[in-house]
């Protein structure tokens, strides 16, 4: 698989120790007098949660006062009595304390990266993943992340499996991407672009670039790294899967974005570097040039950079450095 810069910046921002989240107990990050407000909007009485959750009245409404928590299984089978969409409770959390989100990302990174892809198994982290996939409907969230995991560790195939059935009936089904949505997106797009005709190679990214755009309107300058990063994977994943129009026109919207915000001039370079490489195909030495003068640049800001970052660009600009080597022995 080839590395995103966003997701290496979620992780860094929200789990960079990689552990497993504690799934057991759900949070104050729900917007709990909605969950009332829709409960009450569908006439719903409170005694179907204790009939069917064994949830007493007033612990109910002790959760709706943030006086305690409840375990996830409780606030998922609400979810399920209330009639909510996966979408519709996603939309419900309050922004950057998803635990949905901290799973996948433990689940998606390794993945993506080099020095962690052949670590195995995280049985942790499957044990995890399969208790909490029983406990909600056919294509509940943990079974989506169930649904990733699983693939990683089949590896790639001409014909599409269940897993990523179910992925790509999913994705059909969202009209207004989350976070969560986004990420689970690139990679599934990440894992499939390789192979022939898969879904990687079809992909438009039409709800990825609306939340990219929906998030610039109000992005604090942290997020905005983010979404640069979200940004620029998009651009490599339409190159990667041999779009070179559509990834040379991001990479140009990037470039016009970062010189109207005065950005950094780190990532302004990268991105000028990339956009010329991709210009240049012609010419392989200019291209090399191109990708060495990249090197240098991120080894010049080692220090300045994560782990999570550094290891996403030494790892894109050697696959740039191989492609390169191998057209100029052709040549």
């Amino acid at each position: 698989m080839k590395p995103l810069l966003g997701l290496s910046r979620v992780v860094l921002e929200r789990c960079p120790t990689l552990e497993v989240p504690e799934t057991s107990v759900m949070a104050v990050g729900i917007q709990r007098d909605e969950v009332e407000k829709i409960r009450k909007a569908k006439g719903i009485k409170v005694q179907r949660f204790e009939r069917t959750l064994n949830l007493s009245r007033s612990r109910y409404y002790r959760w709706l006062q943030y006086e305690t928590d409840l375990p996830l299984e409780f606030v998922l089978g609400i979810k399920k009595i209330i009639g909510l969409t996966n979408s519709e409770f996603l939309s419900l959390l309050v922004p950057h304390t998803e635990e949905f989100l901290d799973v996948l990302l433990v689940t998606a990174y390794p993945g993506t990266n080099s020095k962690l892809a052949n670590q195995g198994r995280n049985h942790i982290l499957e044990e995890e993943l399969m208790k909490q996939s029983k406990l909600g409907e056919q294509d509940d969230i943990y079974r989506l992340i169930l649904c990733y995991y699983a693939l990683e560790y089949k590896g790639q195939h001409n014909s599409k499996n269940i897993e990523q059935e179910r992925l790509e009936n999913y994705f059909e089904k969202v009209e207004t991407f989350s976070l969560f949505d986004v990420i689970l997106y690139l990679v599934y797009v990440d894992f499939t672009i390789d192979q022939k005709d898969g879904y990687g190679r079809n992909s438009n990214f039409f709800l990825v670039k609306a939340w990219i755009k929906q998030q610039l309107k109000y992005v604090h300058s942290t997020d905005l790294k983010i979404v640069f990063g979200i940004w620029l994977d998009v651009a490599m994943l339409q190159y990667f899967a041999d779009d070179l129009a559509s990834s040379k026109k991001t990479l140009e919207e990037i470039q016009s974005f970062l010189n109207e915000i005065g950005h950094e001039t780190f990532d302004n370079i990268l991105v000028k570097n990339l956009l010329e490489y991709m210009k240049n195909f012609s010419r392989p030495n200019d291209q090399m040039q191109l990708i060495m003068a990249s090197k240098n640049l991120v080894e010049q800001h080692k220090l300045l950079l994560s782990t999570f970052e550094y290891d996403y660009w030494t790892q894109l600009l050697a696959q740039y450095e191989i492609a390169i080597a191998n057209l100029l022995i052709i040549n």
